[in-house]
């Protein structure tokens, strides 16, 4: 430790060591910092980085042998302590393609010191133009420490180890790169300690982190999707997931990414190009890149997150540049698409495929085999023409910590056997043009289990294994990827299956029966049968038995005798033991009640599973009496205690408790026999009635039989339970079919009460006192003729108690007219209810009632059968005035009635309120024919009141039997108003069924005018309309109205063709008066032609009965015409009159009404 930190622990970070300006970008395209555990206990650092050739920074790495890495936060939070790493390795990652001039190298020949080499364009072979950039030339350069002993745990955020230098590469989505330090770190995080509580500490290395298995690719061309897989392993086994992260920069803080990019979005995504996916259980990368990008540098940083008891453990970060290039600026050069892959698994295993991704679901044992088939028809250029003639190689390459060496070693990997893969017929290398065959095969073994126990993974594991098909594509090879992820478990086969411990006799012997587990008999080994005289065990191994087919096994006496259990282990596979449950035998326990004169058996005795219910029915047998070889089955129960009513009436009685059969299996459960003495002198049984009934006029019982098992008779009591008076009226014997009538019953004509009792074979009668009684119900009626009503009433169901819930109320109707309805529902009521009043009848219709009681579980009681023709009156479903007319100085008025009600007259009554009083104004018969209907015609009426119709009917009891509606005429009102417009009020219709719809305005002009529909919207509320006149010429005055009211939808019961209806009122008319107008100068020159000349503008004028003079102010008569349409132009005999005042006299009339004159003067202006 002291050696490996100095005496001082200085914090040394790489500027000064290589005094890189701050300012200049140091060429450094990425790097990587993991860890793995050495034999002794330490931790060995491992430090990649990887640099452009020929750059001046990447040179000095020749000459640098160590480095120096920052484990921050330790040994404590905030501080540091520095790691020295040396190098042990460097190399030329660029990659390799089919002509060497148009590769990205590192020269001269790929040995060091490396220098920068550009892809070189034909024909002269000179640097093609790649922006002044050495995108692919890269070298790696590995550094290792010596194994460090640490101690403690990491804190919450870990321990970072990083390395860091200034300053990054350019790259197009970072902001100012080139002026950010490269800052690569790596995490450790406190692991778990599933073994007892809390973490890990690390003085002793518990974690080996997960590992990039080859080199980054620095260099994908642009134009098609790529795939880029990180190709890392965890030798672990731990669960990893994969992300992409942010890249550290100044002082270790995330860098911010240019516009459009992201952590996650790396990669250009404007059209054509797709988004950047990774896939988070194997890393996959999908690099959409198809075109219309910039060519150039992008950062991308992978984040591996291994798992320990679903706990990150350790994070590791590959931060590496990928250069996107137009590969196609070398002439010539055709487009490029990676080889397609086809996975072809075999055998019978479990295989899920989905893409290029396969999953093998396999049993330590099983073999693995696939094939897969690379295909790649692109063509490279065939010098010395460059047309694309030539096929692609297609170079296979595999990473797993499972994959063996050189692809063939079954020996070197980490838990061997290792997974080979050879060539496919035909090939005799792992590259091939055109097409690349590769069988893939695994025998899997037992110490593929468990190999990750630190972290509670035991009998299963996860291996993962990466396959890469590339081409030789220029200046960057194409590669497609394949992901086979392998999940091993221990051996499928189940436990033994465990039926039943059989106790074979007292001396402490058992047969054990059981069904051996699922298996081809390769994973068997052998079972061990285990027992224990407790439950709670110990328990030991009693014996081993290797046959696999083996079902049954007899224990040698046991002591103690009783009270044993057993469970049978099944070792299978690698070693793994599966046990079956644990099976208990049967103890059974017996208490004689009362001791001295018993009656009752108390019986109690163990499950037959130790650890959980079993949920087995348990069998009571009895041998009555013992020893007579008549062993009964008593009853069955899942409960572990009994009580048995013995039925001996003083004999030794044996007990044993058995079980039925496991389904495919014979052997059951017995317990021991246990004795017991009983002297039956009572009878216990209470017995219980379910329902009592009435059928064909008798009483029907049922009940429950007695679960005592000794009851040879059943007697059925009647009775007064008011006085609690009982006696025995019929027997019921044991066989006989249940329920019961009793023939001596009179249950069509008085209510029947009854008890149940039973009689033992030892002659002992069970107690009545406790039977809860039951009745009959009976049905009686109250029939009301005038009334129309049939009253329904029985007695209350007593019996059920809480559970009685309603009674209802059925007839069979014989009807005249549908014939006969059987069950008709006529009343639900409930519990409390014992009456029911019919008002509804089919005239001539027979009924047959029955009431019956309901049970809360849907059991009924019905009373017996009551018939009769109730002859009620009918009453009317239709009584209805539908409108009234105003007609002939009369209003019109009909109504409608139901021709099958018991009514035989109506009175048709008038007043002047809804209320009434009513007085009678005609009265109809009740008709015998269709359409029952009668019109009136009142003459005796003021057109301008409002009336209130009714029609009462009088039904065959001489008493009010129905009542119509109310019907009321609409009475108008008009009046003018000063201008061109007439108000028309009206008073409601009322009554209508359907409501009134929308009243409607008929209008005639003149005297002699025609009747003509207002196209005016009017509501069924509405009682007022202002009628717009003034577009009439005015020659005629006089305005009349009626109102329409119109029914809605009516849903009565009218004969076909009628309704709706329309209610209409009177005609009132309005008169209006003239209107005129004068004017009061007059200019002879005005260009407005009606100021011109004097004269009169009228409405509503009488034209017969008009004159007009005019005088000038001597009084002289200056103009005379009786044509209202005739005006003074302001001459006198042809000449000009002068301009001046001069006054009129206007006589005129409105129509039928008395002259009028008027006077006035007016302005003569020249």
């Amino acid at each position: 430790m002291n050696e490996l930190f100095g005496k001082y622990k200085l914090l040394i970070t790489l500027w000064t060591i290589f005094l890189i300006g701050s300012v200049e970008a140091s060429h450094i395209r990425g790097g990587e910092i993991t860890w793995r555990c050495a034999p002794n206990g330490g931790w060995i650092f491992t430090f990649k980085i990887y640099g452009e050739c020929g750059s001046t920074v990447v040179n000095q790495f020749e000459t640098a042998l160590t480095q120096q890495l920052q484990l921050q936060n330790y040994p404590t939070v905030g501080a540091a302590t520095n790691i020295t790493v040396t190098r042990i390795s460097r190399q030329d990652i660029s990659p390799k393609c089919w002509n060497p001039t148009w590769e990205w190298r590192c020269t001269p020949n790929n040995q060091p010191p490396f220098n920068g080499q550009n892809p070189q364009c034909p024909p002269q072979f000179t640097p093609c133009n790649w922006n002044g950039q050495s995108y692919g030339a890269v070298a790696e350069f590995v550094y290792e420490s010596q194994p460090i002993m640490l101690s403690g745990t990491p804190p919450a955020q870990g321990w970072m180890v990083s390395w860091n230098v200034c300053c990054r590469n350019n790259s197009i989505n970072i902001v100012g790169a080139s002026g950010q330090n490269a800052w690569f770190r790596s995490v450790m995080l406190p692991k778990p300690n599933l073994a007892g509580t809390g973490f890990m500490n690390a003085t002793t290395c518990y974690d080996n982190s997960p590992q990039f298995l080859e080199p980054p690719v620095v260099v994908i061309c642009a134009g098609a999707p790529q795939i880029y897989s990180p190709l890392s392993f965890d030798k672990d086994l731990d669960p990893v997931q994969y992300a992409l992260a942010n890249g550290l920069g100044n002082n270790g803080n995330p860098m911010t990414w240019a516009t459009g990019f992201s952590a996650t979005q790396p990669f250009p995504t404007n059209a054509p190009n797709g988004p950047t996916t990774i896939d988070p259980s194997t890393g996959n990368i999908t690099i959409n890149q198809i075109g219309n990008i910039n060519e150039g540098n992008y950062l991308l940083v992978i984040e591996v997150t291994s798992f320990c008891g679903g706990v990150p453990i350790a994070r590791i970060y590959r931060d590496v540049q990928i250069s996107i290039v137009n590969c196609q600026k070398i002439p010539n050069n055709p487009p490029n698409s990676a080889p397609s892959l086809t996975i072809s698994p075999s055998g019978n295993l479990n295989y899920t495929l989905v893409g290029n991704n396969l999953t093998v679901f396999a049993t330590a044992k099983d073999t693995i085999q696939f094939n897969l088939l690379a295909q790649d028809v692109d063509l490279n250029p065939l010098p010395p023409t460059m047309i694309p003639a030539m096929p692609q190689q297609i170079t296979f390459f595999a990473a797993g910590g499972q994959v063996g060496a050189n692809l063939t070693d079954t020996n070197n990997c980490d838990f061997p056997p290792c997974a080979v893969m050879h060539p496919g017929p035909g090939q005799a290398t792992y590259t091939n043009p055109v097409n690349n065959a590769i069988k893939f095969f695994w025998r899997t073994d037992c110490n593929h289990l468990s190999s990750n126990s630190l972290c509670g993974i035991t009998g299963l594991n996860e291996y993962v294994f990466t396959l890469r098909m590339s081409d030789n594509y220029c200046p960057s090879p194409a590669i497609s990827i394949a992901t086979v992820k392998v999940i091993i478990n221990a051996s499928t086969a189940d436990s033994a299956r465990f039926h039943c411990v059989n106790r074979i006799n007292a001396n402490g012997q058992y047969e054990l029966n059981w069904t051996p587990p699922q298996d081809t008999g390769y994973n068997f080994n052998y079972y061990i049968i285990y027992g224990s005289p407790s439950p709670a065990g110990p328990y030991v191994p009693l014996d081993t038995l290797y046959g696999w087919s083996t079902n049954t096994y007899t224990t040698q006496p046991l002591t103690p005798a009783s009270g044993w259990s057993f469970y049978i282990g099944t070792n299978m596979g690698c070693n793994y033991v599966s046990v079956s449950d644990t099976l208990q035998a049967i103890e059974l326990n017996l208490a004689v009640n009362p001791p001295t004169s018993g009656q009752y058996a108390l019986l109690n005795w163990n499950d037959v599973k130790v650890n959980n219910p079993s949920g087995k029915s348990f069998k009571i047998w009895a041998e009555i009496p013992h020893g007579s070889g008549n062993w009964v089955k008593l009853d069955s129960t899942t409960l572990l205690n009994y009580t048995d009513t013995v039925n001996a009436c003083g004999d030794t009685v044996a007990f044993q408790i058995r079980t039925e059969p496991d389904s495919g299996s014979t052997c059951i459960f017995t317990s021991n026999i246990e004795l017991g003495y009983f002297s039956d002198i009572s009878n216990t049984d209470t017995m219980s009635i379910i329902y009592v009934t009435v059928v064909n006029d008798k009483a029907q019982i049922d009940f429950l039989p007695s679960s005592s098992g000794d009851v040879v008779v059943y007697y059925l009591l009647n009775g007064d339970p008011f006085t609690n008076t009982w006696s025995i009226v019929d027997t019921i014997l044991i066989n006989d079919p249940l329920p019961h009538i009793w023939q001596g019953s009179n249950a069509g004509n008085q209510i029947e009460y009854f008890k149940v009792i039973s009689a033992d074979s030892c002659g002992n009668f069970s107690d009545d006192i406790p039977v809860i009684w039951h009745n009959t119900l009976l049905l009686n009626y109250i029939l009301r003729v005038c009334e129309g009503t049939n009253t329904l009433y029985w007695n209350r169901y007593e019996g059920w108690g809480a559970d009685l819930i309603g009674y209802e109320v059925y007839a069979d109707i014989n009807s005249p007219i549908l014939g006969f309805l059987p069950n008709q529902l006529m009343y639900s009521g409930s519990a409390l209810d014992t009456f029911f009043v019919q008002t509804s009848f089919e005239e001539g219709a027979d009924y047959c009632y029955r009431v019956e009681a309901i049970h809360s579980n849907g059991l009924r009681s019905v009373s017996q059968i009551t018939c009769m023709n109730p002859g009620v009156l009918i009453p009317s479903s239709l009584m209805y005035i539908p409108y009234t007319e105003v007609k002939n100085d009369a209003i019109h008025l009909e109504f409608f009635y139901d021709g099958t009600a018991d009514i035989s007259e109506y009175i048709l009554q008038r007043g002047h309120s809804a209320t009434g009083p009513y007085y009678e104004i005609v009265r109809w018969p009740h008709g015998q024919n269709p359409p029952f209907r009668h019109t009136f015609t009142d003459t005796k009426v003021d057109l301008n009141q409002s009336y209130f119709y009714r029609v009462v009917g009088i039904n065959n009891c001489d008493t009010i039997g129905a009542v119509s509606n109310h019907a009321r005429n609409i009475v108008a009102k008009a009046r003018p108003l000063r201008s061109d417009q007439n108000v028309v009020n009206w008073n409601p219709y009322t009554q209508f069924d359907g409501g009134v719809l929308q009243y409607q305005i008929l209008r005639k002009v003149g005297e002699f005018g025609g009747w003509q529909l207002l196209p005016a919207n009017i509501t069924g509320t509405d009682t007022s309309y202002i009628d717009d006149i003034s577009y009439f010429d005015g020659r005629e005055n006089i305005f009349c109205y009626k109102i329409l009211a119109l029914e809605g939808t009516n849903t009565l019961p009218l004969p076909p063709g009628f309704g709706p209806f329309v209610s209409t009122s009177n005609e009132v008319c309005v008169h209006q008066k003239v209107k005129m107008f004068v004017p009061n100068a007059i200019r002879p020159g005005s260009p407005i032609l009606e100021n011109r000349v004097f004269g009169v503008q009228a409405r509503y004028l009488d034209f017969t009965r008009f004159s007009m003079q005019i005088f000038n102010r001597w009084g002289q008569l200056m103009f005379e015409t009786d044509d209202p349409a005739q005006a003074w132009d302001g001459t006198y005999r042809g000449q000009e009159a002068p301009p001046g005042v001069y006054t009129y006299i206007i006589r005129y009339a409105t129509p039928g009404d008395l002259d009028q004159e008027e006077r006035g003067s007016f302005t003569l202006i020249r």
